[in-house]
């Protein structure tokens, strides 16, 4: 079993897609098939169900990427959910939707789009219908993912404070043609 923790939740039926998009203060952001986000707190066992963003693009016609953190200024939670289109007519920059959810006022809204291109890859056939991909990493109030700035590979940093993009140079061996998600470990290995 190596240091795999298996854990029951009352009411949550826990699928094959299931994935952890993050965490904060013990806190862990879970989505059930890109559908169903918990809240969920492993020590208590507690979890909060949070609900769909009335925002969000049609979930067979797009690609989701989610980030969970804190927002020291505000006391407050906050989920980031950013929705493009999959469709091969529209890769502009522009058609990266940005929701925030925050967990203290109970509401998403919709804030300005990214000026990203957030990086999409191509899926395999058997994984059509995974629709989350790269969670974003928290650190230091913004939710990082790897995008791509005109011609250039760069991290997006959401700063949940001011609820935008701040853009940081991704290291000369990162390619977003070559790489799909980012890791904490990565991010590590910059900034250290």
């Amino acid at each position: 079993m190596g240091d795999t923790i298996w854990m029951t939740l009352p009411g949550v039926v826990l699928r094959e897609w299931t994935q952890v998009v993050g965490s904060s203060d013990g806190l862990v952001l879970m989505v059930l098939e890109d559908f169903y986000k918990f809240l969920v707190n492993p020590i208590t066992r507690q979890k909060v169900k949070v609900p769909e963003t009335p925002l969000a693009l049609k979930r067979m016609e797009s690609f989701n990427m989610h980030g969970f953190g804190y927002d020291s200024s505000s006391d407050d939670y906050k989920i980031v959910t950013l929705s493009r289109y999959d469709t091969a007519n529209e890769h502009r920059s522009n058609d990266t939707f940005v929701d925030v959810y925050s967990v203290k006022k109970g509401v998403w809204k919709r804030v300005d789009n990214s000026p990203y291109d957030h990086v999409v890859p191509r899926l395999p056939r058997w994984a059509t219908n995974i629709r989350t991909l790269s969670p974003g990493v928290f650190l230091n109030g913004t939710i990082h993912w790897l995008a791509r700035s005109r011609t250039q590979s760069v991290i997006a940093a959401f700063n949940l404070a001011h609820e935008v993009f701040v853009e940081i140079p991704a290291s000369s061996v990162v390619d977003v043609h070559m790489l799909s998600s980012i890791s904490l470990w990565f991010l590590e290995v910059v900034f250290a």
